[in-house]
């Protein structure tokens, strides 16, 4: 595999499935997962499983989409539904975020900056809080 941190505009890569070859699009992957030697790539079409490093794969993706959350897992910027400063929700599955990893997720992430505002009561129901976070 080549690397993609050399400023390839490849928006895309092959995998092996017995004898086809399937393309997966950088831009539906979700998340990355390593699994020993394997490494699970969940698409919004399907989960395939490889049998590559997830460091491996980590080094073809375009570094401004992707963002390495935890020791196992990558995610695709793009698909990142919220987060806090240990989980992170994409495609519905809570992912865990390592110590060393939060920073520079929220160095990839647009912040819109400023305190969330406290919940008010609108017709007698609590509102609830908005992201103060754009992606």
């Amino acid at each position: 595999m080549s690397s993609n941190k050399s400023g390839s505009d490849k928006r895309f890569f092959f995998i092996r499935d017995g004898s086809r070859h399937h393309r997966i699009d950088f831009a539906r992957i979700r998340f990355l997962e390593a699994r020993k030697s394997y490494c699970r790539i969940n698409t919004a079409d399907k989960s395939w499983m490889v049998p590559v490093g997830i460091s491996q794969l980590e080094a073809i993706l375009p570094p401004d989409d992707f963002c390495r959350i935890h020791r196992s897992y990558i995610v695709g910027l793009a698909h990142i539904e919220w987060f806090d400063n240990g989980l992170l929700r994409v495609a519905d599955q809570d992912l865990p975020i390592g110590d060393s990893y939060r920073g520079e997720l929220r160095k990839k992430l647009m912040m819109v900056p400023g305190e969330t505002p406290p919940a008010r009561v609108i017709g007698g129901i609590a509102g609830a809080k908005k992201a103060m976070i754009l992606v």
